[in-house]
């Protein structure tokens, strides 16, 4: 819904049990909880962040040499 007076406020919960943390200490899962694979493509721009997403750094420099590249070659921005 759009927003036209006041503002929004997000609440986040994250839950997990005792025995799930504890097939994490025995590397039986991820000690987050959740598989970490590869990401191919471009990232969307929006949902970019340094302190979600690993490869973060990686994705900046490869998003900035494709914006050099396509400014020597006088494309628009990538987004």
């Amino acid at each position: 819904d759009d927003i036209s007076a006041g503002e929004r406020m997000n609440l986040i919960v994250w839950a997990r049990n005792s025995a799930y943390r504890g097939a994490a200490a025995f590397g039986h899962v991820a000690l987050d909880g959740s598989p970490k694979l590869k990401e191919d493509g471009m990232p969307d721009m929006l949902c970019l962040s340094k302190a979600n997403d690993r490869d973060y750094e990686e994705q900046m420099k490869r998003i900035d040499m494709l914006q050099q590249t396509n400014a020597h070659a006088g494309i628009g921005n990538v987004k």
